[in-house]
This record gives C-alpha cells, structure tokens and sequence, in this order.
C-alpha cells in the first residue's frame, strides 16, 4: 500500500490532536492493520512513515471515516471516528499526496481548488 494521503490539522481544543488504540483491521484473512496503538500532541510535528503494505493508508482512510476498523478506536481531538465522524472530519484537513500546489495562490486557495475540482465539495 502506498501513502496518498496526508492529514493535517486544523485546531484543537483538546491535549491530543490524534488518538489512536488497538485499533485492527482485517480483510478476510489478511490483517492489514494488527494492534497499533500511538498519539500526536496538538502542535506536534508527525510523521507517519513506513514500507509499502505497512498499513499506513489503511489507518488514514480509518483516521478520516473513510474505512471502520475492525476494532480498536480512534479519535481526532476527542471525536470518535466511527461514532462522531463528522465532527472529527470537521476538525481535520486531507490533502492528496498528488495534489498540484500553484504559487500564485495562498494555501487556503490552493486547498479550496483542489477540494472543489476533485471532489465537488462546493457545487
């Protein structure tokens, strides 16, 4: 699995900006995800790195509603990812590691373009 996906926050009124515990995620017989467990600080600088198949796209798709784990949990500034999702969603940014960034646009600018020309967002 490769990573195409980064997340970035946007503010927080909670000490831990990422929690994430136990969480599993199996496909049939193959466990894609087997008992990870870790936290970001708000503030904190992450990096989330690792080897093709290591399960790092498999946690981002969890980590934003994309994908419910087998078990496990996980919240985005105290919000459940699979009992409050849009709230965690609300307090969370995607941005595609494909993603063109054009220099004469802020990053607000170039992260509303892309949300409206890949996804819809706003039509």
């Amino acid at each position: 699995m490769t990573n195409d996906l980064s997340i970035y926050i946007l503010k927080s009124r909670y000490m831990q900006a990422i929690e994430v515990s136990h969480l599993i995620k199996k496909f049939g017989p193959l466990t894609a995800l087997n008992d990870i467990s870790f936290s970001v600080g708000e503030g904190e600088t992450f990096g989330f790195l690792g080897p093709n198949g290591a399960g790092k796209t498999t946690t981002i798709r969890i980590l934003t509603g994309i994908s419910r784990p087998t078990s496990g949990t996980a919240t985005i500034f105290g919000h459940d990812i699979e009992h409050d999702t849009i709230a965690a969603r609300q307090s969370m940014g995607i941005v595609s590691e494909n993603s063109n960034v054009y220099d004469d646009l802020t990053a607000w600018q170039n992260m509303m373009f892309s949300a409206e020309a890949e996804h819809d967002v706003f039509r």
